[in-house]
């Protein structure tokens, strides 16, 4: 067979954008975790199988009818991953379908879609990526010692998987259960209708399978070759099983061996003719198995084979007798390997007749008495190939493969890799292959998977979402019969009484002749006898015969019509009448078509036409199958000789001259003379030419008289006058008047002058410019003469054309003749004969002179830059006739002496009002504009014109912008800041993104001209961008440095909440807003919008109540801001709903948030009412409270100080400031402040002020003076009451006074108590307020300098590896040798040994041996891990695969102790799993710190400091007043107070200017040093930072004098009595606020000193007191140590002495423990830095980055191995993983962020972040602990926040559990990279060299565990491992 005899046509499927009216598609899943899998087309019926799910759907609309959950999913979980395998028919009533998870397999009800049986086993392999194939309803029959059994049953055959699935099997379909099961014999199982694999098959994968004539056939590919396997249905043991190599040869004579897709359908009959050279047996019914073949698995082309089945049955019964009758074992062996327990021969079957007695079917050799007992059971191969020509060739792979018959040519549908549908139509033409072309099927960037389904002439095809349906064919594409045939596609054919190109089965009576024709039927042809049709003629028209080649039958009763249309507007149809060609050499059949009448068509034509064409429609019945073109036309239809002759030639019209008639000439009815058409050569006298006409010469068609003047010029040419042509005469018409005037002839003919006699002036009185006269010559008695050319006259006033002399001369056309008349009386345009000539006038022509009276009225820009290019617009009065006048002619007047030359735009047409010029390059500097038109010649006079303002040359500089971020919504207003920006004529702002992408951006207008105001673009996703300015020719390519982006998009600001979700109508209400990203803009507006609340929609309020307000925000942060509510009108009380929002650039997500679910309804509530108290009195120092109600809603009970405010105006004094009564509680009826200290006899009036402006007395307060009873009191009253009232008024007074006593002291201490509570919560609002802001802007520094100080990823992996270790790391240099050994004996024992750690046995042993040992320390594996994972660095896919084998054999161990919890696997580094789990981790993670953990990390670390540095801090205890530590806290109250010093950076470069820096006066002359080396080197590595003790602090005094200052100077620091010594403070110094200091090197204080100095220099310092002391003195106090200077021992103190620590004297102290409310302080302050990294670790997104791909893997591995464990209980997976990652990494990260940063970490921040990281540990552990006053505090501190972290945590790691599984593949691909970028960071041979010292001291252990090893036995490790250890001397060691 020859495949060059095949045409091959490759059709593919349009687009759905351009097939819309063909394309269906449903989207049944969005859940990008459970995608679409499978489809399959049955009983008109599509049904989709996802993940967990099946959905039935109506192939028509593809609407889903059913759903249902898989049955046998449910286990799998709400994060299943499972994947279904197969989905088949099994029979008109149920589904079979398998999936990976557990490899199950389920009958389900097409119905319910419930499963009817379920397997319980696995079934099918658990790899989706392996083939399966499944034979349903496939018969089987075999016997038994008692029966012969026949049943239905499931073939199935899987390739070789993990999950032991058998190779083939048959099941009964409703119980799951084997077909057959013998008996148990003494060596085992007996025999099964199942193989096993009997060893690893990797390389295997089946393809395809069918069943035919009694026996089941699959396809498959093993280690590059392709087999079919065949085996008998009645051979449940597959005794019968042969398999056959296939081969496809191409065209080139390429073997092509590897089959990727295979299909059993028929051949139509034109392949068939083909495929029967080659086997010329095969009947044209029979089957044939097409099949893809390819060179291998990665091949992009396929070839297309096909195998006779009923050959293939043949060939496989020859290979079973071969064996079993030949005994051929050269060509027949027994296998497969992989089912087989060891390799067979054939052996013939010796029955008890030795004879097969003529049996060759092996179905019937079976069924022979003693089969089994005599051969054996084994499957065969045979050896030799079948082999088949290729039928076509395709340059593209594919994935699917459907075939089928259509019409004589077979179709075959492919999907390639890439997702495209494809169709192949093969055919036969000559000696040609095939040829195609791609066009894409899908929208978007999905692809289709590969799965398709084809039925009801439409192929179904799906994504992971959606699924789709298309025609298998485009006929609908071709419009007419050819362009059907054109398509070649057996699909289509024109139906010829629709006249549409279709399918057959959509074409009525498509089996009737003629109704539906295909490529080589031909199409119908019309024919006409004429295609012109004469309307001239007397009596009816003719009737039409149309000729076809074939007309469709219309049965018996044919009716024909005959129908017009086209140009006619109405269809018009006439029956027809069907007759016979009675011509023999030309037989056929022809319509006699009826025409419409004359007047129907003449009343159908277009004015002015004389022809109309119609299409004329052949219909039977209704329907059309024919369609031609004819032409009615009628010469009498023109009046004018020269459109006559000049019409089409085919309609032979003539004009008579004598009738002055237009004819048709044939025959010929003009009585004289006649002029034929143009086109007629046969006739003298033929043309347009020839006709009587008039013309103008010169080529213009228009004769052009002044108004008001007497026309003498209206005078043209007559040609070919007749000679009854005698008088002529001229009719002038405009307007609505008509005037007939004389003509005059002259001349000879043919060409004659003829001029019209006109005796008055034309003239008109509107002010129109110009007149249209309509003219006509008529001749003798009415004829009018032709006037092809349309001469016209044309009257016109000059005056009304232009008012100007520049517009007058240069604007009008010369042919007018209009000139400036200047005159006494008025200058105007004017024509010379009008023009006065008085003495003084002129009249100016063009090119006669310049005009006079040039004038600037306004010039526009003032400004520009110096670079030029302003286009400057100047306007004014006859600024040049031309371009030309003013060419060189426009400059800016800097000086006398020097001018800018302003060059003219040209482009737009010259206006003498308007000129636009460019400036051109110059200084700085500023003048007039002048215009000065250019000398017409050297005695015109010049004229020229000045501006009165001024334009002005500008340096344009540019400074910076306003901001450098935004989101990418867009719509931020952007400022660029600058000198002179906002100037010149043209400014572009254009930002280029980091892909080079240009966007420009909107100019908003400003008057300022330092700034330009811009809005930037909106983008898809975060990108950063270059901004480029241009100002007219000034350009700037960047704003900043062109290496680093001058702006920022990041993702757009959110909104989390609001609180409080409400307000007074006074306003004040300070609203805070939670979110991401809300520092991205600039200007945050909130809003507040009244919305309808009625059923009629009207609005409750008045007309002048607004109904909207905005108000802006403030205090903005990346999380949080505050907006404050206005003040509203009354009628906002009443509104229902209020709609609110923010404004923030162009987000519009944050519009309309009362719509949204997880934000409530904002209400407006009245303002608060306040209860006047009247006149009161108070005590000193006590709480005033206020009563009323509706105090709540002005802050939800919290304390707001701008929101109300108490104060106190002393009464009768106007002018003294008001006193503050802080605000300490509210409550809803009551609110306290805490009055100041008032004088004694002052009268104080009490305001309260709420809201935004509202005020309100509430009464006055005096202090109560302080009363009791003298003694002229008890006098009188003994001398008034009797002795015996006297003891009881006594006593009654005495207890009265001290039960008052008693209740005063206790308010007393209750109000002094809250105010302290209030106090504290103030002053912590405040310290929180103080460092969000500071941290704010250490955020924006950090941007400033280019990032965080990061180690370097050697650095930081080595501080993780080996913490403890301090200097040069042998790892981290170079390797030297000692003991004299050779180096490249060394080196090559490392290699050596470098091969064997890669033997994954070796490396095993190794480790397992270490652990065994009982004296091999924590410590030591510890390390061993350490220098595992370091060797192993450079191949992490080995690491990989080493640690996922140590944990799996952990978990084993945890799992099969009793001893041992599983909860606390991997808590410590007791294994080196654990420690290479945690180095595995720190890693991978490195990037991910980097990118996204690192800043919120270092945040953190940073707050933690600064919030220490704000209060005290012992330097000798490092005991702080702030800390989350109790063991660092301070006890004690120290007074201290804030002072700020300026200082200079000792850095001779650094800027000049002073910095500042916040101290305590209490710190020391070290702690700051340490706040101004923080402050000057914010945000650089520490080891970059000078060293505190090489530095002097020296204090400047106002006088210029310097002090240097010591924390030992012995001024101030002196031994006490006890041993003791103080540190010196600030305070010591007596440094005041705003002090100047300096901080000079130590060493060049020291050279300050002159040698041998003995303290006689007359250099002096001078110490605060004003002392003179001796410099050198000075300088040897503060450069001697303290072992020259003081050699006893004595004990340092800073802030407290050790002895006072615990003593607690009475009034200078509190109760320690009352401190420990700094804790809660300090967590307050910190609270927002330690969520922020919480959310950052539990979050899978991460800010926008995605979750790094080694968390998900590691989850991964620990829920499979739970899995495999049957562990049902999530608290231990929980468990486990927060042990793998969150202790094993992120507690030791954030406990030590020096191992991620070069920083230094003090022994208090160390205290506090272990809190943290203690708190991080408890949110990720489901153990409740109960806490009590016994209770650590840090635990206490944390115990509200610890369940919201663990909601955080579990949603985390559910979220990542939903998460689509990572392949080992994509896993693999991370960990290549990862090795590949971090290859050389390590030296692994030094690693290598200290594992080997592990080897030496464990030689014997290790060596007798190699030994005891079958695999290292195999591979004889010891013997290498001894090479090893002779080449290296275990002695030597590294430096």
């Amino acid at each position: 067979m020859s495949g060059g005899e095949l045409l091959v046509w490759l059709i593919f499927l349009w687009s759905f954008a351009s097939n819309v009216c063909c394309q269906q598609q449903t989207v049944i899943s969005t859940d990008q975790f459970r995608p679409l899998q499978k489809l399959i087309y049955s009983d008109d019926q599509l049904y989709v199988a996802g993940t967990d799910r099946i959905y039935r759907l109506n192939i028509t609309s593809l609407a889903v009818s059913k759903s249902s959950l898989l049955n046998g999913t449910e286990r799998c979980g709400s994060t299943c991953s499972s994947k279904v395998t197969v989905l088949e028919a099994y029979n008109s009533t149920h589904l079979f379908l398998c999936f990976t998870y557990l490899g199950r397999c389920a009958l389900l009800g097409k119905t319910e879609l419930k499963a009817t049986a379920l397997s319980e086993r696995n079934i099918v392999t658990d790899n989706s990526n392996l083939g399966t194939v499944v034979f349903v309803e496939a018969i089987v029959s075999y016997s038994t010692e008692s029966q012969e059994i026949t049943e239905n049953s499931l073939w199935i055959t899987n390739s070789y998987s993990a999950n032991n699935a058998f190779a083939m099997a048959i099941w009964r379909p409703d119980t799951f259960q084997l077909v057959y099961q013998g008996p148990s014999t003494l060596k085992g199982s007996g025999p099964q209708s199942a193989l096993e694999y009997r060893k690893n098959a990797t390389n295997l994968q089946y393809v395809y399978a069918f069943h035919m004539d009694g026996l089941r056939f699959y396809v498959k590919n093993q280690n590059g070759l392709s087999y079919l396997g065949g085996v008998c249905s009645n051979d449940p043991l597959f005794t019968t099983l042969v398999e056959l190599p296939l081969q496809c040869t191409s065209e080139g004579g390429l073997p092509l061996k590897f089959v990727k897709a295979a299909y059993m359908a028929r051949a139509a009959s034109n392949l068939y003719h083909i495929l029967q050279r080659s086997e010329p047996d095969v009947p044209p019914s029979d089957i044939y198995l097409f099949g893809l073949f390819a060179k291998n698995a990665t091949s992009s082309s396929i070839s297309v084979c096909a195998f006779s089945v009923r050959a293939l049955i043949k060939r496989l019964n020859s290979v079973f007798t071969m064996c079993h009758d030949e005994g051929n074992s050269e060509d027949v062996h027994v296998g497969p390997d992989e089912l087989l327990n060891g390799a067979g021969v054939c052996r013939p079957f010796q029955s008890d007749n030795d004879s097969l007695r003529g049996v060759t079917s092996a179905c019937d050799i079976i069924r022979l008495p003693d089969w089994n007992r005599r051969v054996g059971l084994y499957p065969l191969v045979y050896q030799n190939e079948e082999v088949r020509a290729s039928i076509i060739d395709l340059q593209f792979d594919s994935r699917a493969f459907y075939v089928k018959a259509v019409g004589n040519k077979t179709v075959a549908f492919m999907v390639d890799p890439l997702g495209y549908i494809c169709k192949v139509v093969i055919g036969v033409q000559n000696m040609h292959r095939g040829l195609y072309k791609r066009e894409d099927l899908m929208i978007g960037d999905e692809l289709l998977l590969p799965s398709i389904a084809v039925g009801n002439d439409r192929i179904y095809a799906l994504t992971d979402t959606t699924v789709f349906s298309v025609p298998v064919q485009r006929c609908h594409t071709a419009t007419t019969c050819e362009m059907c045939s054109a398509l070649e596609d057996p699909h289509c054919g024109w139906c010829a009484l629709s006249s549409s190109c279709t399918t057959m089965s959509n074409c009525t009576d498509h089996d009737s002749q003629g109704h539906w024709l295909q490529r080589g039927m031909g199409c119908i042809s019309p024919e006409l006898d004429t295609e012109l049709v004469l309307l001239d003629v007397p009596g009816d028209l003719v009737k039409l015969k149309v000729t076809l080649n074939a007309v469709p039958l219309n049965g018996q009763n044919e009716r024909y019509l005959c129908c017009y249309f086209g140009e006619m507007t109405e269809v018009v149809c006439e029956v027809a009448v069907k007759k016979v060609i009675v011509d023999l050499q030309s037989p056929g059949d022809y319509l006699e078509c009826p025409t419409p009448s004359k007047e129907d068509i003449l009343s159908r034509m277009a004015p002015n036409k004389d022809h109309i064409v119609s299409k004329l429609a052949l219909k039977v019945e209704d329907k059309q199958f024919a369609e031609v073109t004819v032409t009615f036309y009628s010469c009498s239809r023109h009046t004018r000789c020269t459109s006559c002759v000049e019409t089409r030639s085919d309609f032979k019209c003539s004009w008579c001259l004598e009738t002055y008639r237009c004819y048709n000439s044939d025959p010929p009815q003009c009585p004289g003379p006649s002029i034929a058409n143009t086109m007629d050569q046969t006739s003298a006298l033929a043309g347009s030419d020839k006709c009587p006409r008039i013309s103008v010469d010169g080529g213009s068609n228009v004769l052009l008289v002044p108004s008001g003047i007497l026309p003498n010029n209206i005078a043209m040419s007559l040609h070919n006058r007749q000679e009854y042509m005698t008088r002529f005469s001229c009719k002038l018409t405009w307007d609505e008047e008509v005037k007939l005037y004389q003509a005059r002839v002259s001349g000879q003919a043919p060409k004659q002058s003829l001029q019209c006699l006109i005796n008055n002036s034309l003239s008109y009185l509107d002010d129109e410019p110009t007149k249209q006269v309509h003219l006509s010559i008529i001749v003798n008695d009415g004829k009018y003469i032709d006037n092809p050319d349309q001469v016209q006259v044309e009257v016109y006033k000059c005056d009304k054309m232009k008012k100007t002399c520049s517009e007058c001369l240069s604007g009008i056309e010369r042919k007018y003749q209009c000139g400036w008349c200047e005159s006494t009386s008025k200058n105007l345009c004017q024509v010379s004969q009008l023009c006065e000539r008085a003495s003084s006038g002129t009249f100016l022509e063009d090119n006669n002179s310049s005009c006079p009276y040039l004038e600037i009225s306004q010039i526009n820009p003032l400004r520009g830059p110096i670079q030029g290019g302003t286009s400057l617009t100047i306007k004014g009065v006859n600024l040049g006739k031309s371009y030309d006048e003013i060419r060189g002619g426009v400059k800016v007047e800097l000086s006398e002496s020097q001018s800018v030359n302003c060059v003219v735009d040209e482009r737009e047409p010259h206006s003498p009002f308007r000129v636009i010029c460019n400036t051109s390059e110059s200084i700085v500097g500023s003048g007039k504009v002048t215009v000065t038109p250019n000398a017409v010649n050297e005695q015109s006079e010049v004229y020229s014109a000045v501006s009165a303002d001024l334009f002005s040359f500008e340096d344009v500089e540019v400074e910076g912008l306003s901001t450098r971020k935004g989101p990418i919504s867009g719509g931020s207003k952007v400022v660029i800041k600058g000198k002179f920006v906002n100037i010149g004529s043209h400014r572009e702002v254009v930002m280029i993104l980091r892909n080079s992408e240009r966007k420009e951006c909107d100019i908003l207008s400003t008057v300022n001209t330092s700034e330009i105001i811009f809005v930037t673009p909106k983008l898809e996703q975060p990108s950063f961008a270059t901004i480029e300015v241009r100002i007219d020719k000034f350009s700037k390519a960047c704003i900043y440095d062109c290496s680093i982006p001058d702006f920022t998009f990041s993702e757009d600001s959110t909104v989390t909440s609001i609180i409080p979700n409400k307000g007074i109508l006074s306003g004040g209400t300070y609203v805070s807003v939670k979110g991401t990203n809300l520092d991205l803009i600039q200007a945050p507006t909130m809003y507040l919008e009244m919305q309808t609340n009625s059923a009629d929609g009207r609005v409750p309020r008045s007309a002048e109540t607004p109904w909207r307000y905005e108000f802006p925000c403030s205090n903005i942060t990346e999380k949080r801001m505050t907006c404050i509510l206005p003040t509203l009108p009354l009628e906002w009380t009443s509104a229902q709903d209020i709609e609110y929002g923010f404004i923030m650039d162009n987000i519009e997500s944050l519009l309309k948030l009362n719509e949204k679910e997880d934000f409530p309804v904002f209400a407006i509530l009245p303002n608060p009412e306040f209860v006047n108290f009247g006149e009161k009195f108070v005590q000193p120092n006590v709480t005033l409270e206020i009563t009323g109600k509706n105090f709540l809603d002005i802050a939800d009970g919290e304390v707001v100080l701008p929101m109300v405010k108490v104060k106190l105006y002393k009464l009768d004094d106007s002018v003294a400031s008001p006193l503050m009564c802080n605000v300490t509680a509210i409550r809803d009826e009551y609110l306290y402040c805490s009055l100041p200290q008032l004088e004694t006899s002052a009268v104080y009036t009490v305001i309260i002020e709420y809201g935004m402006v509202l005020k309100e007395t509430l009464g006055t307060i005096s202090q109560r003076p302080e009363t009791g009873l003298t003694t002229i009191h008890y006098i009188g009253i003994g001398v008034g009451i009797s002795i015996v009232f006297i003891i009881v008024i006594v006593t009654i007074i005495v207890l009265k006074l001290r039960l008052s006593k008693t209740d005063e002291g206790l308010k007393k201490m209750q109000d002094k108590m809250y105010s302290r509570e209030m106090t504290m919560a103030r002053e912590c609002k405040e310290a929180f307020t103080e460092l969000q802001t500071d941290m704010t802007e250490m955020t924006a520094d950090i941007a400033a300098l280019k990032g965080l100080p990061f180690y370097q990823y050697k650095q930081y992996c080595m501080k993780v590896l080996f913490p403890t270790y301090e200097g040069d790391h042998p790892v981290m240099r170079s390797m030297e040798i000692q003991d004299g050994r050779d180096r490249e004996t060394v080196q090559q024992g490392l290699v050596r040994f470098k091969a064997l750690i890669y033997n994954k046995t070796f490396l095993l042993t190794l480790i397992r041996t270490l652990e065994h040992q009982k004296n091999f320390t924590m410590r030591e594996r510890v390390e061993l891990a350490s220098y595992v994972s370091v060797a192993l660095q450079s191949n992490m896919e080995y690491h990989t695969d080493i640690l996922k084998t140590l944990l799996a054999e952990l978990i084993d161990t945890t799992m099969t102790s009793a001893k041992k919890d599983p909860k606390i696997l991997l808590r410590r580094n007791e294994s080196v799993a654990e420690k290479m789990l945690s180095n595995w981790f720190a890693f991978l993670l490195q990037k991910f710190l980097k990118e996204c953990a690192g800043e919120p990390l270092y945040l953190l670390y940073r707050a933690v400091k600064q919030q220490i540095d704000k209060g005290p801090v012992d330097a000798v205890t490092a005991d702080a007043k702030y800390s989350l530590s109790e063991d660092k806290l301070l006890r004690q109250s120290i007074d201290s107070n804030s002072i700020h010093l300026k200082f200079c950076s000792p850095d001779p470069h650094a800027a000049e200017d002073p910095q500042t820096v916040k101290v305590l006066d209490c710190d020391t002359i070290s702690q700051a040093i340490d706040k101004i080396l923080d402050s000057l080197h914010r945000n650089v590595p520490s080891s970059t930072k000078p060293a505190r003790d090489n530095l002097v602090l020296e204090w400047i005094k106002p006088d210029g004098q310097r002090v240097a200052m010591s924390d030992e100077d012995p001024q101030y620091s002196k031994v006490e009595s006890d041993g003791t010594k103080k540190l010196v403070t600030l305070k010591c110094y007596k440094i005041t606020d705003n002090a100047h200091v300096a901080l000079t090197p130590r060493q060049q204080l020291a050279s300050a000193l002159p040698m041998g100095d003995t303290g006689s220099s007359t250099g002096n310092y001078y110490s605060s007191t004003g002392d003179s002391l001796s410099r050198a003195n000075s300088l040897n106090n503060i450069l001697d140590t303290p072992n020259t200077r003081e050699r006893q021992r004595v004990t340092k103190y800073h802030l407290v002495k050790s002895s006072d620590a615990d003593a607690h004297q009475e009034g200078d102290k509190m109760v320690s423990e009352i401190y420990l409310n700094r804790l809660l302080f300090t967590k307050g302050a910190l609270q927002r830095f330690v969520d922020d990294l919480f959310e950052t670790i539990f979050s899978v997104t991460h800010r926008g980055s995605a979750l790094p791909l080694a968390i998900k893997y590691m989850f991964d591995f620990l829920d499979d191995q739970a899995l495999l464990h049957n562990i049902n209980n999530p608290e231990v997976i929980h468990h486990w993983k927060s042990n793998s990652l969150p202790l094993r990494f992120w507690v030791n990260v954030i406990k030590n962020p020096d191992f991620v940063f070069d920083i230094h970490k003090s022994s208090t921040v160390d205290a506090c972040l272990t809190v943290v990281a203690q708190n991080f540990m408890d949110s990720c552990s489901l153990t409740e602990h109960r806490l009590g006053k016994d209770s650590p505090s840090s635990k206490l501190l944390y115990a509200k926040d610890i369940p919201n972290y663990r909601k955080l945590v579990s949603k985390y790691y559910s979220e990542i559990k939903s998460m689509p599984a990572i392949s080992d593949h994509d896993m693999n691909l991370l960990l290549g990279e990862e090795s590949r970028q971090h290859r050389n960071e390590f030296n692994a041979n030094a690693a290598l060299y200290e594992l080997h010292q592990y080897v030496a001291s464990y030689q014997g252990e290790l060596m007798a565990a190699l030994r005891e090893d079958e695999f290292a036995r195999k591979d004889r490790l010891a013997d290498q491992l001894d090479r090893v250890n002779n080449l290296l001397n275990v002695t030597s060691r590294l430096n």
